[in-house]
């Protein structure tokens, strides 16, 4: 999993906090849209081999799926802790 590589916000100066937090929600969001363009495509695939017959093929695109999922969820993690006082 990629990780973010913005700064938490307790690691900045107080001026540069709202900055560095947008940064990282900017960061958080760009990542969450690349695993979702990961599942959608995953999902067409399994679809495709599912129809072929191909139970191989649509099990790896499955795995690759999760992996992802598993992912979005450890970036919400993150968005959730851009609201802690």
């Amino acid at each position: 999993m990629d990780e973010i590589t913005t700064p938490p916000p307790d690691s900045v100066e107080p001026d540069d906090l709202p900055t560095a937090m947008q940064r990282r929600a900017r960061q958080v969001g760009h990542d969450l849209n690349n695993a979702i363009g990961v599942v959608s495509g995953r999902a067409e695939l399994a679809l495709i081999h599912i129809q072929r017959g191909n139970a191989e093929g649509a099990e790896k695109g499955l795995q690759v799926i999760l992996e992802q999922i598993e992912r979005m969820q450890a970036l919400s993690a993150s968005l959730r802790e851009l609201n802690r006082p």
